[in-house]
């Protein structure tokens, strides 16, 4: 269900926010290695990726600050 979001690496700063609210939302706890998207970094590189488990809550966007994610079109 991360076909909803539309990704922008290029604005994450790699807060983590969205994969602490991922698991927040979805098993109770605060556990970024639990969260069904995924940030990660190779050398200047960001990469963010959503698992299969995702149930596109889009909770992630609501906290984003920096605009990284966005909902697509229709998703809103």
């Amino acid at each position: 269900m991360g076909d909803r979001v539309r990704v922008h690496p290029e604005k994450c700063t790699m807060c983590l926010y969205c994969q602490l609210v991922c698991s927040l939302k979805n098993y109770g706890f605060f556990s970024p290695p639990k969260a069904m998207i995924k940030i990660s970094r190779l050398g200047n590189e960001i990469n963010i990726e959503f698992s299969s488990k995702c149930k596109g809550c889009l909770e992630c966007i609501k906290w984003c600050f920096y605009g990284a994610l966005k909902p697509k079109k229709g998703f809103a």
